[in-house]
């Protein structure tokens, strides 16, 4: 899930490949909803990239679903670079 709106996940899709669906919260509801709005950019964060506010962005992390969709295990970062793999998610 993104806060990026549709338009550019498409263009991220197509320029990168990407064959599964990707997923827009462009106002970030989901995101506030599900507690993982990264709350270490305020909204008013001078350290804005290109004139792009990075406020609403999620922290990086992967939910586990069973086969019911059940979220079975959570991993969540502090740091936009610290990521999951499934390697180290089956491990």
């Amino acid at each position: 899930m993104s806060y990026d709106s549709p338009e550019q996940l498409r263009a991220f899709a197509d320029e990168h490949d990407v064959t599964y669906d990707l997923l827009s919260d462009a106002d970030s509801a989901v995101i506030r909803e599900f507690g993982i709005l990264n709350t270490l950019i305020s909204p008013d964060d001078p350290e804005q990239g290109a004139g792009r506010s990075f406020y609403g962005v999620p922290f990086p992390g992967v939910y586990v679903t069973d086969e019911s969709g059940v979220v079975t295990e959570k991993f969540f970062h502090r740091h936009y670079a610290t990521r999951e793999s499934a390697g180290t998610i089956r491990d």
